[in-house]
Parts: structure tokens; sequence; C-alpha cells
């Protein structure tokens, strides 16, 4: 029988569901900006760290005009202000409270960045609830890359098959914890 004593969670779409809520931010930078982009921008940009996306909007949608700090920052500036409407996905906390219960071991995985998470901690204090914690700052390459995850595996006492991956799908993700 199969031992698991770690997991490690995907952040966006396992334990919180920003992406509509950055989706947002964006947009409406851009439209501050009048900066016009394929309406497959932001499902297309999932997972992507913001810088990776806002190198796209200055080198190929705005030509240069102005960088990617100054979109970022602008971005920035606008998901401070809608933070609020962010939700935990259901089922995560009581899923999270059996596995803890059960003795097994967590990381959280993201590509956010440090200030991402910190907004969502002054919420939901959501790093307290794992043993690690990896963001964009401990990978020099991120998802889709296994970087985070690898880093995560390094740093934890752990076996890799003894240790599972949560990144399902949202929908079949918010199915399988109803069932656990």
């Amino acid at each position: 029988m199969l031992s698991i004593n770690t997991i490690l969670f995907d952040f966006d779409g396992v334990v919180i569901d920003s992406e509509p809520l950055h989706a947002k931010a964006k947009k409406l930078a851009l439209e501050k900006y009048k900066i016009p982009y394929p309406e497959t921008i932001f499902d297309d940009s999932k997972g992507r760290t913001d810088k990776v996306f806002f190198d796209y909007i200055s080198n190929t949608l705005d030509k240069g005009h102005q960088s990617s700090d100054f979109y970022q920052d602008s971005k920035k500036s606008v998901f401070e202000k809608i933070i609020n409407e962010l939700k935990l996905i259901e089922g995560f906390l009581p899923f999270l409270e059996k596995v803890k219960m059960k003795g097994i071991r967590t990381a959280l995985v993201s590509s956010a960045s440090k200030s991402s998470l910190a907004m969502v901690d002054n919420i939901y204090h959501i790093s307290e609830l794992f043993d690690l914690v990896i963001t964009e700052v401990d990978t020099k390459r991120h998802k889709p890359y296994p970087d985070p995850y690898l880093k995560a595996l390094e740093m934890m006492p752990v076996t890799t098959s003894q240790s599972v991956v949560r990144i399902l799908p949202m929908e079949l993700s918010q199915q399988r914890r109803r069932d656990v």
C-alpha cells in the first residue's frame, strides 16, 4: 500500500481562485492605457508570472512605448484595490485539515510573487497553513517548468515516491475534494 507523507499544493486553482481577479486587474490596466489585446490573452497566460505577461505586452502589443515594469505596477495597483473579492477554493480548508490530521507534510508551490502571496495572507493567512512555501523568487524558471515543485521536494525531507502534487484542474479538483 502506498504511504503518502507529503502533498505539494499548487496555489491558484487548488487553494485560491485568483486567476479571474488577476485577469480583471490586467484587463483594467490594459484598458487604462488603451492597449488592444486578443480575447484569449488572459486564458493563455494563466500560471505565468506577471513579468512574462507584461514583457509580452510591452514588447509586442505596445511596441516598447512603456516598460514591462510600468504595466506591472499599474496592474498591481488595481489588484490591491480588488483583492477583497478573492475566494478560497470551496472545500480546500476541510481537505487540508484532514491532511494535517493524518500528519502529512504540505507545501504551497506557486509562481506567484511574494507580494501577491502577502496580499492573500492578509486575508486568509495561507502561509501559516503550510510547512513550506515556494514562490517565484525561489526558482529561476517558473511553471509550466517543474522547477518550483522540484525545489519544494529538495527542501523537504521526502522521497518522491511518497509525495503527491495537487494540480488538478479546478473543476475536477473541487469534485475530488468533496469525495475525500
